[in-house]
């Protein structure tokens, strides 16, 4: 049984972006995100669903 490891790339956001996503997270507790990564990967995914780059039906494949 092998087991898969995720790899990860690194992007750069300008810093107004990066503030923007903090003040979010501090100020809307509710959405849940506890940091800046947590976000972005979701703001990603949900574009990647939206321009068609994976089923809507299988969203889960961009979970990890």
């Amino acid at each position: 049984m092998s087991i898969e490891t995720t790899t990860y790339s690194k992007v750069s956001i300008p810093n107004h972006m990066r503030d923007e996503i903090e003040r979010i997270i501090e100020n809307d507790k509710r959405l849940g995100f506890v940091s800046i990564q947590e976000f972005v990967k979701e703001a990603i995914r949900r574009s990647i669903i939206q321009y068609g780059g994976i089923s809507d039906q299988n969203p889960d494949e961009l979970d990890e």
